[in-house]
């Protein structure tokens, strides 16, 4: 794989999308750990855990792979996005589906 530096951002074919996959595919080895150590028994109270939908979900830094992980969690399991970003604007972070904060601490709160 090559990578080309241009103006502080590093441009990687596909790579983008492996972070972004591997972010939302973290949780599932937990998940194998836990279905394999106890009697995994659907539809148990204890693995219907809770929906993403409806929830919100904070993202500190809306580049491409922020704003990639902002699409897949608002339009792929509904949630609500926030997003703090100081280096864009609140319509760019608008038209990628990011409502934005300008203050880190109070979008952590």
């Amino acid at each position: 794989m090559k990578i080309v530096r241009t103006d502080m951002e590093l441009e990687t074919p596909f790579v983008d999308q492996t972070l972004r996959e591997r972010g939302h595919a973290k949780k599932l080895p937990v998940l194998q750990k836990q279905m394999k150590s106890k009697a995994w028994v659907w539809p148990s109270r204890e693995w219907l855990g809770l929906d993403i939908a409806e929830k919100t979900l904070g993202i500190i830094g809306c580049g491409k792979i922020g704003s990639s992980m902002a699409r897949m969690a608002g339009l792929g399991f509904r949630a609500k996005v926030i997003g703090y970003d100081p280096s864009k604007t609140k319509e760019d972070l608008a038209k990628r589906g990011i409502q934005k904060y300008d203050d880190l601490t109070e979008m952590l709160k």
